[in-house]
């Protein structure tokens, strides 16, 4: 049975070729039905009720994190929702800011194959604090140039953020060697919304 049997979106789109999922995703059948059960049934605000609908909303919401943790090798407390990769790295990024990590008299690493969630919210905040934002380049086949992030490397520089996987040429970053190259004292922030979906990854380990 095909794959695509599980997605509604194919019936009334039989010749669909879908290439967007980076963006958003369509939800599978299954995933919809106990959403909508869930929404039907059991609904609730998490975090502030002691009713039944309400801690049991809690209790399946801990659970999804758990679920969430166990595939990324973490801890259901280091797991946190976001609305998106943006809305995310621009938590992030006013974080790193407002904690004075990155101030004007440092600066931070991307590489021109970064998504606009990892890029333009540094830009923005690069003109407002003074960081200075060190652009780091592709080889030929379109993968990070590690021997130039070495030759970025100095004393001002903060925190390093690098798309985990490339949303246009698939090119998976070696993470545990950027970790290794830059040490434990600069921030390391990656951008896993292509690399998860798609391959095993422990956090830990990186």
């Amino acid at each position: 049975m095909s794959i695509k049997s599980d997605f509604p979106i194919f019936t009334t789109h039989p010749d669909l070729v879908y290439l967007d999922s980076a963006s958003t995703t369509h939800k599978p059948d299954f995933v919809m039905q106990q959403t909508d059960k869930y929404i039907c049934s059991s609904y609730a605000n998490i975090g502030r009720g002691s009713y039944p609908l309400a801690m049991y909303s809690e209790d399946i919401y801990d659970e999804s994190k758990a679920a969430a943790a166990k595939l990324t090798n973490t801890t259901a407390d280091q797991i946190i929702y976001t609305h998106s990769s943006t809305y995310a790295y621009n938590m992030l990024a006013y974080s790193l800011v407002e904690s004075g990590i990155l101030t004007h008299a440092s600066s931070i690493i991307l590489s021109i194959s970064e998504h606009h969630a990892n890029l333009v919210i540094w830009q923005k905040l690069s003109q407002t604090y003074g960081f200075i934002i060190k652009m780091l380049g592709l080889t030929e086949d379109g993968g990070l140039d590690y021997f130039q992030l070495e030759s970025l490397l100095d004393e001002g520089v903060r925190v390093v953020s690098l798309t985990g996987a490339s949303n246009v040429t698939g090119i998976v970053t070696d993470i545990a060697r950027v970790r290794h190259m830059i040490g434990s004292d600069i921030f390391l922030a990656i951008d896993g919304s292509q690399l998860v979906p798609n391959r095993r990854v422990d956090v830990q380990a990186l």
